[in-house]
């Protein structure tokens, strides 16, 4: 049943070309969007971790707010690696 499945999967992604670029974009958004995000934040608390000011507090709050979108980066790359992975089971493998 999961042979089946998979080769089911593998015709559509082969046979759809939309599906395919919006796939391929889903990866590149999260990791872009995810990675991106998570490294300017990192590099926020880096250039405020030597100052003790009031500035701390706000990348406290800065790295509250990014960390949904960090998450949904993930979620994107590992739903989208997923199924590419599916799509060529056997050249990844």
């Amino acid at each position: 049943m999961f042979t089946s499945l998979l080769e089911s999967w593998t015709s559509i992604y082969s046979n759809h070309a939309a599906l395919r670029t919006g796939i391929e974009f889903m990866h590149i958004a999260g990791l872009v969007g995810g990675g991106g995000c998570a490294i300017a934040v990192d590099l926020v608390t880096l250039s405020v971790a030597a100052d003790a000011s009031t500035a701390q507090g706000a990348t406290v709050e800065l790295l509250g707010r990014t960390h949904g979108i960090v998450l949904l980066g993930l979620a994107a790359l590992f739903i989208s690696g997923l199924l590419l992975f599916a799509a060529d089971v056997e050249t990844f493998l």
